[in-house]
């Protein structure tokens, strides 16, 4: 079985990501694996020992409730596991990752109003940064429906990558009786330019079960020409790679040290290059 973990805060976004998780994997079968960190920062002191376990028997609570609420909307191949740490995400989430033997991360964000959801936040990528297999993070404006289709747009430079049985693994999970996933590679140039043959030879294998295609943004800017794909393609879910040399590690980079400067309208997916 897929095996996925969804940190969770047991706010609306959280739960929001949660339902999510399960409407992408509807028709599969998946394990879900809820995990809230709840900690304080260690002091000496009996009082802070105290608010630690208030915290515990509120962070339990809430995932009791989180829980039984979840279950009334599982698919019926799916199960779901709970539990709670005292400690801070980035910590502790490693850890959980190799004991549950993880496959995927999602996780819910939230971005600062007026900026036209371009604001990924700091918890996001911090992760991102942290963890080494595919992280789905989903804002707070995503919205999806019942239809069988599902747009998937890979930011590729169309360079070898590890990692790419992940995708495959990914994608053969999404596929099912109630959803056809198409995979559209898109990748930018300043001038127009074709798919080099060993390239497409490369990718082709990624989509090997699903429909493929590719598309040429010409933008001498690569952040404008990502903007440019969202625009005009509005995926269902973006999937990039996150490498030294590549454009998302740019975005991820100093400049922007505590967000991820994309049109979080969808979500998106990050892959490690690993």
């Amino acid at each position: 079985m897929y095996n996925i973990l969804i940190p969770t805060d047991f706010s609306d976004n959280a739960q929001k990501a949660v339902n999510y998780a399960i409407w992408l994997f509807q028709g599969s079968e998946v394990n879900f694996f809820l995990f809230n960190a709840y900690g304080t920062s260690r002091t000496e002191g009996s009082m802070l020992i105290s608010i630690d376990d208030i915290l515990e028997k509120e962070a339990e609570l809430e995932m009791d409730n989180e829980l039984k609420r979840v279950q009334e909307v599982l698919d019926k191949d799916m199960k779901i596991n709970g539990f709670t740490r005292n400690c801070t995400l980035t910590s502790y989430i490693s850890e959980v990752i190799d004991d549950w033997s993880i496959d995927l991360v999602i996780l819910g964000t939230k971005g600062e109003s007026g900026i036209k959801g371009k604001i990924m936040g700091s918890n996001a990528t911090n992760v991102i940064r942290k963890v080494d297999i595919p992280i789905i993070a989903v804002p707070s404006t995503t919205k999806w429906d019942d239809l069988g289709e599902f747009n998937i747009g890979f930011g590729s430079d169309l360079k070898p990558f590890h990692g790419r049985e992940l995708i495959t693994k990914l994608l053969t999970e999404l596929e099912s009786d109630v959803r056809k996933v198409k995979f559209e590679i898109f990748y930018i140039t300043p001038e127009k330019g074709e798919v080099p043959d060993d390239a497409r030879s490369y990718m082709d294998q990624v989509c090997e079960s699903q429909d493929c295609s590719y598309v040429n943004v010409i933008d001498s800017d690569i952040e404008n020409g990502l903007d440019q794909y969202i625009d005009n393609k509005t995926p269902d879910l973006l999937m990039l790679v996150h490498r030294r040399d590549s454009f998302l590690s740019r975005i991820l980079g100093n400049s922007i040290s505590q967000s991820m400067m994309l049109k979080a309208e969808m979500p998106i997916l990050v892959l490690h290059d690993t």
